[in-house]
């Protein structure tokens, strides 16, 4: 357990609470658990006291030592063997608004659904629908 200093800009000089962690500054008052770091290193940048990354993904690329695009690499391929295994199709960043747009002219709700269904995406109307399928290619 360490503390943790969040390097993020508007967060390296942040003081109140997080979650239940408190910050000073940017440094929290308590050394956190590994699981509440990681948790909050993935969604905003920052170190261990010591300088070390927080971020998941960039210490699993030094666990292997690989640089992070290498990382990203290895990820990608990984995900694409499980979507595959999985029996999932899409390629993620396949679709543009436009494109959406056209499929909900031509096939109406029925087909962007038929789209947000093999990613996970549910709404109920066609201005939602294709705005979760964009979010869900990010």
């Amino acid at each position: 357990m360490q503390k943790v200093r969040l390097t993020q800009d508007g967060y390296a000089d942040f003081t109140g609470m997080m979650g239940c962690h408190e910050f000073v500054n940017g440094l929290s008052v308590k050394e956190l658990r590994e699981r509440d770091a990681r948790f909050i290193g993935a969604s905003i940048q920052c170190v261990y006291e010591d300088g070390s990354s927080v971020n998941p993904a960039e210490r699993f690329s030094l666990s292997f030592n690989l640089t992070p695009e290498e990382a990203g690499k290895v990820a990608d391929e990984r995900a694409a063997e499980n979507m595959e295994a999985a029996g999932v199709t899409r390629t993620l960043g396949s679709y543009t608004r436009e494109g959406l747009e056209a499929v909900a002219d031509k096939q109406g709700i029925k087909g962007l659904r038929e789209i947000g269904n093999a990613m996970g995406v549910k709404a109920t109307s066609v201005a939602e629908l294709i705005d979760g399928i964009l979010k869900a290619q990010v």
